[in-house]
């Protein structure tokens, strides 16, 4: 396994993923998780009910996910790096909805 799992990390593995559970798609491909996942969740914006459902199953998910697809320095490292996935999902989400609420407000 990766070098930053041992038994400190557990916890690190049971919280929940905001990055992954904000964007599963973008967050997937970013952390080169499996292609079959990031499709799954790519084929679940038909649905907002299946949507829904693969947001929380990444956002419960992800940090394992994320540990075993990649190496990672430290434990910090890695927390650093998810966070910084969920602050720019959470960023790209604001910037969205902004243009289009000053669109709508124009137009």
């Amino acid at each position: 396994m990766n070098s930053v799992y041992n038994e400190n990390t557990g916890i690190e593995l049971d919280n929940w993923n905001f990055g992954a559970m904000l964007c599963p798609f973008l967050w997937g491909l970013g952390n080169k998780i499996d292609l079959p996942l990031t499709l799954i969740a790519l084929v679940s914006l038909c649905n907002p009910f299946t949507a829904l459902l693969v947001c929380i199953w990444f956002g419960l998910n992800g940090n394992k996910w994320a540990l075993e697809a990649n190496r990672y320095e430290s434990v910090d490292a890695f927390i650093s790096i998810q966070k910084h996935w969920a602050a720019g999902i959470l960023g790209m989400y604001i910037i969205f909805y902004a243009v289009f609420a000053v669109i709508y407000i124009l137009g």
